[in-house]
């Protein structure tokens, strides 16, 4: 009988056989001898006019003489000065203390950098773990609506860190995101904390959401704003010694009062959901409105606040306050006042405002987490139409930079324009076009592309004609010389049959963008290198970072996958349609001391070009694979071609057994079709 050893006792033994030192006197006379300055600081590069909050770390100093370079103030004789930064450059910070036993000095050479450089091109965006787990389910919704969640995500953390940090140096540290896509009863949750944070989300929520009517274009919203509340939560900052999260504390009230104040401003929660009553510490929609209004008082009050948290121990929003606004502010009184405007209808110049503070806030030269080339379509652009004929609401214009050829853009008309109107001047270099899916007369076969800064004077900057597409759905590439940016972007459009007009997608370039390289593929491969998507069966079970499922399949055996059941299945899809003849499943190397392998017993390929009906292709009843890190393989007869590949493993459970289902690495060869 095979006994699952449980893992507590490992690391009990680790514990037990971990080495103490031992005790040593202290010898007062070393440390009353050793002099020596030691500081730090909030930050080290500053916008101009920005405060930078030292630190003085040194244990036995008497003095404190200060030197700041470029400073105010120059000099300082407080233990943990502040001070502001007037002009661009790199300057030097030097501490000298002195004691009844001596003097150090420590000097920092370009210790502060002061930039106008938000360093945003250089945003480091966290490694996405995706898994679907209903992808044959209310998760195919998901995977229909976001195509491309890798992009998705990232370009969500981005648009959060802007709202919350000034530079990319301030960003509180994400390096991964596990995203899980299921089934839950909980509509959203973020768990863990940086660098490593998991975000769940219930695709039966999103199909409930469906079923009450919202449109695709809504559903995509609401996802992102969920998103943008749950990223919020991984990037803000917590604040010290503000108690539990609890309903009603000051840290309920920071936390939930952030996210919901960064997806206001993103531009997903309407002032509408604001209402009169309740406290700055209900969190959610009544603190993030408390906290928009008070930019009225502080242009960059949800910064501040979020910083607070970091620099006030213990912290509270009444010691917030004061930090931010002065020591005669009161929360009380603020708080009174903010209600007095929603009555007395204020509140809606207030809002005036605040928008127009945010319209002129400097703009953010968003990376590119691929290269400097970008499709700036995806960068707050609108697209707008000719509106003197009729356009299906199901084909409607916003389909044109929706990244999804299978949607299309369709106006009962030939002659027609196109305009783009982005939040930040670009200057073109490329575009891509898009052919729809049926009915080639209502291609496009000649077009002008005009930029403007002003939406009324237009200048061309490139120009096409007797254009065709010979397939449908076929993205076309076109390259042109340009130096001028430009805010708006217009596309007259001719076609020469018939009375429709139709495209599928525009993508408008900063650069010109590298074309894909296609390879025609010789002979067998590892289908799990070609994969496009992969879903996994893990009900009522959150995986370790340690074990998650796309440890199974990359190209690691020293990584692994694990699954606390006794049964499991992957389903892989790929572009191609591939024949299959021979898989491999290694074991996982011995991690944790423990004394069993858990491989699966059996397993059961099967094959399918829907994802929904299902052909067996071999089955094996025992891998026989009983040693760490040992890999088996395994050859069949199969003649037929999939797109979708399935495999169900299991565990055989003996009485008292526990088992679990454990692997290195999984590799599934075949040629393509």
């Amino acid at each position: 009988m095979r006994k699952f050893l449980n893992f507590s006792l490992v690391f009990l033994a680790v514990i037990l056989f971990t080495n103490c030192d031992e005790d040593e006197s202290l010898d007062l006379s070393k440390i009353e001898s050793k002099v020596e300055a030691k500081f730090t600081s909030d930050k080290q590069t500053v916008f101009v006019g920005t405060s930078v909050q030292f630190t003085n770390q040194t244990v036995y100093g008497n003095i404190y003489q200060w030197t700041f370079e470029g400073g105010e103030p120059a000099t300082s004789k407080e233990k943990d000065p502040q001070v502001t930064y007037a002009e661009l450059g790199e300057y030097q910070v030097s501490l000298k203390i002195t004691n009844e036993y001596g003097e150090n000095t420590n000097i920092q050479e370009a210790y502060i950098k002061v930039t106008d450089d938000a360093g945003w091109t250089n945003f480091q965006f966290p490694n996405i773990h995706f898994t679907n787990k209903t992808i044959n389910g209310n998760g195919s919704l998901y995977a229909e609506l976001i195509p491309n969640e890798q992009e998705f995500i990232k370009k969500v953390c981005l648009q959060v860190c802007v709202e919350l940090f000034k530079s990319a140096d301030e960003v509180n540290t994400v390096t991964d995101i596990t995203y899980t896509v299921d089934d839950s009863e909980t509509l959203s949750a973020k768990g863990g904390t940086p660098p490593h944070i998991n975000i769940s989300f219930s695709s039966s929520y999103l199909m409930q959401k469906k079923n009450e009517g919202l449109t695709d274009e809504q559903l995509i919203k609401e996802i992102e704003g969920v998103l943008v509340h749950e990223i919020t939560h991984g990037y803000q900052y917590e604040p010290q010694g503000a108690g539990n999260y609890a309903q009603g504390t000051d840290f309920f009230g920071f936390i939930e009062g952030i996210a919901d104040y960064v997806r206001y401003v993103e531009g997903f929660t309407p002032t509408s959901k604001r209402s009169t009553g309740g406290n700055w510490n209900d969190g959610y929609n009544t603190s993030a409105f408390f906290i928009d209004w008070l930019h009225s008082k502080d242009n960059y009050f949800a910064y501040k606040l979020n910083q607070s948290a970091k620099t006030i121990n213990p912290w509270s929003w009444e010691s917030a306050i004061k930090k931010i606004l002065g020591d005669d502010a009161s929360l009380t009184e603020l708080w009174s006042e903010y209600q007095g405007d929603l009555v007395s209808g204020k509140i809606t110049q207030i809002d005036a405002e605040l928008k127009e503070m945010r319209e002129n806030r400097e703009d953010v030269d968003y990376p590119s987490d691929s290269g400097e080339v970008i499709d700036i379509t995806d960068k707050d652009c609108t697209v707008s139409r000719d509106m003197s004929a009729d356009s299906p609401e199901n084909e409607s214009v916003e389909k044109l930079i929706d990244n999804n050829i299978a949607t299309k853009y369709l106006i009962f008309k030939n002659n027609t324009w196109v305009r783009f109107d982005c939040d930040k001047a670009a200057v073109l270099k490329a575009y891509t076009l898009t052919s729809g899916n049926d009915a080639p007369g209502r291609d496009p076969k000649n077009w002008k592309l005009l930029g403007s800064n002003d939406g009324e004077t237009w200048a061309e900057i490139d120009s096409r004609s007797g254009e065709s597409f010979t397939s449908r759905k076929e993205t076309r590439q076109f390259e042109f010389e340009n130096t001028s940016a430009y805010k708006s972007f217009k596309f007259e459009f001719e076609n020469t049959e018939g009375d429709i007009f139709q495209l599928s997608e525009v993508e408008l370039f900063n650069g010109i963008p590298e074309e894909e390289e296609t390879e025609e593929e010789e002979g067998e491969v590892d289908i799990t290198e070609k994969l496009i998507s992969v879903a996994v069966q893990a009900e009522d079970f959150d995986f370790f970072d340690w074990g998650l499922p796309e440890f199974a399949y990359d190209n690691d055996p020293g990584s692994s996958f694990f699954n606390m059941n006794n049964n499991t299945w992957f389903v892989f899809e790929t572009e191609k349609k591939y024949n299959v003849n021979r898989l491999s499943i290694s074991a996982t190397a011995n991690l944790f001391g423990i004394e069993f392998v858990f491989t699966p017993d059996e397993f059961t390929l099967l094959g399918s070009n829907d994802g929904q009906n299902w052909t067996e292709i071999t089955t094996v009843a025992e891998t026989g694979i009983i040693a760490f890190e040992e890999k088996k393989e395994f050859a069949f007869e199969n003649s037929e071609y999939y797109k979708f590949h399935k495999i169900t493993m299991s565990a055989e459970i003996e009485e008292g057994d526990n088992k679990r289902i454990m692997i290195g690495e999984m590799e599934l060869f075949g040629t393509a079709e």
